[in-house]
């Protein structure tokens, strides 16, 4: 079973990526709509970033759990996305279901 600990390193794992690969990802982009995906995602990681370290992510049960390896997986797509050196859409879009996955699990861990 995860721990608090372990679901807000998930957290912090996709946030980083955002912020970290932020201008990166912005000249990868090769559309408008592109770069909007990309600055709402580094916003989106962040707003859920902050949101988990007010939280305390004890919650448990396998929806949580549940929760916690789409999180997991998910960041590891976008490590491998990153690896594969895919296209930017591809990559936008991998990293949009990673937020998603983790704001799921902060919404579902979070008392």
């Amino acid at each position: 079973m995860s721990s608090h600990e372990d679901r807000f390193r998930e957290t912090q794992r996709c946030y980083r990526d955002t912020q970290e690969n932020f201008e990166r990802d912005l000249k990868r982009a090769s559309s408008q709509a592109e770069v909007r995906r990309v600055i709402r995602n580094k916003d989106r990681a962040e707003a859920v970033y902050l949101r988990a370290g007010r939280a305390i992510l004890e919650r448990n049960g396998q929806e949580v759990e549940n929760a916690y390896s789409a999180a997991k997986r998910a960041n590891d797509a976008v490590v491998q996305a990153r690896e594969a050196a895919e296209s930017a859409a591809e990559l936008v879009r991998t990293i949009s279901e990673a937020v998603g996955s983790v704001e799921s699990l902060v919404r579902k861990a979070a008392l």
